[in-house]
């Protein structure tokens, strides 16, 4: 995945959230989701749909001025975001892509998306 994602996307993921990818392979509960490897790319079979990242980001780069993020998940209200010019994991609103919260790493930002899918 890192490969193709830099082939198509001309960047590196961050380290924390491949670490996260190498226990997990993305996470959907209770309306929060976090990207995974896009099935094309796996070895094996899945018995649960993943929803890829390289996927997910295509379809939010239509946007131009979202080229500037690479979206790692979603919420029904919430984009889970790396922001690649100023190099920090961010929550934007969505739709209007609004800055909401910085987080000071990956795990902090799962942390607090893990917290609101059990309110």
């Amino acid at each position: 995945m890192i490969i193709e994602v830099e082939n198509i996307f001309h960047y590196k993921l961050p380290k924390k959230y491949l670490n996260f990818l190498s226990l997990v392979n993305g996470l959907e509960f209770n309306g929060f989701i976090i990207y995974g490897i896009d099935s094309y790319l796996l070895s094996c079979k899945v018995n649960q749909q993943i929803i890829g990242l390289i996927y997910s980001n295509k379809i939010w780069y239509e946007n131009e001025e979202q080229k500037q993020y690479i979206f790692l998940g979603e919420s029904n209200i919430s984009w889970y975001c790396f922001d690649l010019i100023e190099k920090e994991f961010i929550e934007l609103d969505n739709p209007s892509g609004e800055l909401v919260s910085k987080y000071t790493d990956f795990e902090t930002m799962l942390d607090k998306i893990l917290e609101d899918s059990l309110l």
